[in-house]
């Protein structure tokens, strides 16, 4: 019995795979969807899991625009804009990515 871990973002895990010896078996998981993500100015922040909050993407300094491939699932971005002053100008928005589908999203929206 074996506990598969996928290198996607999130980190996908299938436990307790029984495997025999001569035996080939199959493992299957979704094929991941796309976040273009679009941002006019520079900030702080991360991409959660929607339900658990556990950490999937931190943002880079700078603008966190671009590309993000993801496992299907909910989730949520927290961003502050570098010259917010508060915590309290956090943007917060949930999305969800669906296998092989392209999801946009406009932080400032």
């Amino acid at each position: 019995t074996y506990d598969l871990v996928f290198h996607t973002t999130p980190i996908t895990k299938i436990e307790g795979v029984e495997i025999t010896e001569g035996d080939i078996m199959p493992v299957t998981i979704a094929a991941p969807g796309v976040l273009m993500l679009q941002s006019s100015v520079s900030g702080y922040g991360s991409i959660v899991e929607a339900t658990t909050l556990e950490h999937v993407v931190q943002f880079g300094k700078g603008n966190p625009s671009g590309r993000y491939k993801l496992q299907p699932g909910t989730y949520t971005i927290i961003f502050r804009a570098r010259q917010a002053q508060s915590s309290k100008y956090s943007i917060r928005k949930t999305f969800t990515i669906t296998s092989r589908t392209t999801k946009n999203l406009n932080i400032h929206e």
